[in-house]
């Protein structure tokens, strides 16, 4: 059964912040980039643990996708039916906070 995928609003804000930098230099990479995102975001309804183990927490495991420079973080449901995106972070900043 396919998954949900569902973008917390952390990860949202994160997303628009990124875009918004980009484009400031560079319009064309900015749309570039969020496209990437969203296109990586959709290959988790089919395949939910895709990107590589993050985190292990009582909330689900956490795992990540690289979209070079930024990682998408997300949380994936036990029973794989709920992947939710927690954050959209630049890999230079360390790591992020999960909630």
């Amino acid at each position: 059964m396919p998954a949900k995928v569902i973008w917390a609003p952390s990860s949202l804000d994160d997303l628009e912040a990124a875009v918004s930098y980009i484009a400031t230099n560079n319009p064309r990479a900015a749309i570039r980039f969020g496209e990437a995102c969203v296109e990586h975001s959709r290959q988790l309804i089919v395949f939910p643990r895709l990107g590589r183990p993050y985190l292990a927490t009582t909330h689900g495991e956490v795992r990540e996708l690289v979209v070079s420079p930024y990682r998408l973080l997300y949380r994936v449901a036990s029973d794989d039916s709920t992947v939710t995106i927690l954050r959209v972070w630049h890999a230079a900043r360390g790591e992020p906070p999960i909630t």
